[in-house]
């Protein structure tokens, strides 16, 4: 009966969805549960199909397959969902996975490498990458002779001793000896996949040596707690004590750690492939009792973190993304494990379901690309009114922009969103671009990702320069796709050699306050760098002063900022009469680079000197950058790039 309700909701929900033709989107994944019996009917295949994304990745258990010792085959119930996957078009991953009962070691390395050539033999055709054991630090781990909580430790290292914990070492051993034994039966037959699934012991495993058979190392980047741009790892003193090394800058942004991987991966010779084989948050209803790492989030939410986080996996090119789960696992409200589903127990969909789908259909002829520059100067500041402390260090959302540039066969495309945390009770802010493109684009048009609502989107183009005013900047995708293919002649007003390390900057300090400026090139641009320390509850300011001689009147001021802590930057114009008109504005600390400016037809802040006239006296003769004693931390970096003078 249940089966056949399934089965009429199933065909309801779908013919509202537009149908996809041919595979799904090959770095997009759900992950299923049909490889444990009557946990998932096969019906729901149906809805994967039409989700718009190319993979599954399903468990096969050991136990499962060699119930009798030595005697292996595989289950019929497996045969089942790995042909109905293939029959719709869907490739999968599959998990070698668990213990078996008929070894003293329920995780005998022998009995593995027994276990993973069957498999690798027999499923041949229905199976496109083989992952070795999934998040070792849970059943391998506790699984291990002589484990106890006191010796053995999720990240693989004891932080008393500072030793890496003989578990990993033997999940590394098995690891590398399941990945030659697929090489040897089945050679170049299936993407091989593996590692710790978490970063810390990732990047031990790869220190120690990776089998060369293993194409791509394996991450679960949930998020808990927090927006998906941010982990609980990164650059700080707690994720050092806990871990023992230090991935990612000091926000924990996404993007850094995985950075950070694939740079250990290549300065190892580990693989060059990320594969995220599962990520997802969870909408059940928290309780005190018992205690969970993760947050209980609407179905709004949920929707609209998946559209994030998959998107920034597109953006960042990673090989591929799975969203953990597809269907629900169960109905009890306060289990967070039985809510991270996009299909319900009665199978209903929620948002998040048709947020995916957007994705992977919307993305499907969509590919990374590095064909311009996105800078986003949003109107308003949106802070994390409830940041979390994860292990000693603060997870907040600065609410900062990601945008991500795209392109196909005929056109670009940029992807963004605000990173602030979802459903608020604030309208979304409105943002000003400024894109650099040397085609000239004939029309821009947005579409909302959650609603695919679609509209043409005013804009101004100059040169390779285009200018879009006041976009509404949510907490979700906007897609922008930019037609045009002639070519766009270069009328920049960059000026890029006004931080090389041969130009004439001076630094200025308060009492007391200490400070340092130094020029660097960082991502091929010329970069001006301020250190400074002020003293405890005090007040003071520093910063540097270069001549400047700009005739004609200049309505704006733009550069790049990149700020280590939250702090106030301070941009002083100094006019010919030697007035100083001072402008100030927060910058988030967010690790990355932000994009600001000042206009300077605007009525400054504060002016002093001069006549006091509080009016502009062209030529402007000096610009002042820096920063003030602010509440934030005492001491930081604030980095300059990338300064331009609009001119009429």
């Amino acid at each position: 009966m249940f089966s056949r309700l399934l089965s009429c909701i199933l065909i309801l929900s779908c013919t509202l969805i537009s149908p996809l033709y041919g595979g799904g989107h090959d770095q997009l994944g759900v992950q299923t549960h049909y490889g444990h019996h009557g946990w998932e009917p096969l019906t729901t295949l149906s809805a994967i199909k039409e989700l718009g994304v190319g993979w599954i990745r399903d468990d096969l258990l050991w136990n499962d397959v060699e119930v009798e010792k030595d005697k292996l085959q595989i289950p019929q119930y497996t045969w089942d969902w790995l042909k109905a996957a293939k029959a719709h078009d869907l490739k999968v991953i599959l998990i070698l996975n668990g213990r078996n009962k008929n070894y003293a070691d329920p995780f005998d390395l022998q009995g593995y490498i027994q276990f993973t050539k069957f498999v690798a033999k027999e499923v041949k055709g229905y199976v496109h990458a083989l992952e070795l054991i999934n998040e070792p630090f849970n059943n391998f781990r506790r699984s291990t002779p002589g484990y106890t909580p006191e010796n053995s430790h999720w990240n693989g290292w004891n932080a008393k001793t500072g030793e890496i914990d003989y578990w990993a070492k033997k999940y590394l051993k098995t690891m590398n000896a399941m990945a030659d034994a697929i090489h040897e039966v089945a050679p170049n037959e299936y993407k091989i996949l593996a590692l710790g699934c978490s970063p810390p012991l990732n990047a031990r495993l790869l220190k120690m040596g990776v089998s060369p058979h293993v194409d791509g190392q394996v991450l679960h980047p949930y998020s808990h707690r927090a927006v998906p741009e941010l982990q609980a790892y990164g650059n700080t003193p707690g994720y050092l004590k806990r871990d023992g090394i230090t991935l990612g800058d000091k926000r924990g942004t996404f993007t850094s750690i995985n950075d950070d991987l694939q740079k250990i991966s290549a300065q190892y010779n580990g693989p060059k492939e990320l594969w995220l084989t599962e990520q997802g948050y969870t909408t059940y209803t928290r309780t005190t009792n018992p205690p969970s790492r993760y947050a209980g989030y609407t179905e709004s939410a949920q929707a609209k973190y998946a559209q994030r986080r998959l998107m920034e996996c597109l953006g960042t090119n990673i090989r591929f993304a799975s969203w953990y789960n597809f269907y629900e696992k169960g109905d009890r409200p306060e289990s967070h494990e039985d809510h991270f589903g996009i299909m319900r127990r009665d199978g209903s969909l929620k948002p998040a379901y048709f947020a995916i789908q957007r994705v992977a259909k919307t993305m499907l002829h969509w590919k990374a690309q590095d064909w311009g520059n996105v800078k986003i100067y949003l109107n308003a500041d949106r802070p994390d009114i409830w940041p979390v402390v994860w292990d000693g260090s603060l997870m907040a959302s600065v609410g900062a922009a990601r945008a991500y540039t795209f392109a196909n066969e005929n056109q670009r495309a940029i992807a963004l969103w605000s990173t602030e945390r979802a459903d608020g009770d604030l309208q979304p802010r409105e943002a000003d671009l400024n894109i650099t493109s040397d085609r000239i684009t004939t029309k821009i048009t947005a579409m909302d990702m959650m609603t695919g609502k679609t509209w043409d989107v005013p804009f101004e183009q100059a040169g390779q320069h285009i200018k879009i005013k006041y976009l509404t900047f949510p907490d979700h995708p906007v897609f922008l796709t930019l037609d045009g293919n002639a070519p766009a002649k270069e009328a920049s007003t960059h000026t890029p050699d006004i931080f090389a390390a041969d130009t004439t900057w001076n630094l200025f300090q308060s009492k007391a306050v200490k400070a340092t400026w130094k020029y660097t090139s960082l991502e091929n641009q010329n970069t001006g760098t301020l250190s400074y320390q002020f003293p405890h509850n005090a007040k003071g300011f520093t910063g540097v002063r270069r001549k400047l001689s700009i005739s004609e009147k200049t309505p704006q001021i733009s550069f790049q900022v990149n700020a280590s802590a939250k702090t106030t930057v301070l941009v002083r114009v100094y006019d010919s009469t030697d007035q100083t008109h001072q402008y100030k504005f927060t910058v988030t600390g967010s690790g990355l680079w932000e994009s600001h400016r000042v206009n300077l037809t605007d009525k400054p802040q504060v002016s002093f000197g001069g006549v006091n006239d509080k009016t502009i006296h062209y030529p402007i003769t000096g610009l002042f950058l820096g920063t003030e004693q602010s509440p934030g931390p005492d001491q930081g970096l604030l980095m300059f790039r990338d300064l331009q003078f609009q001119t009429n």
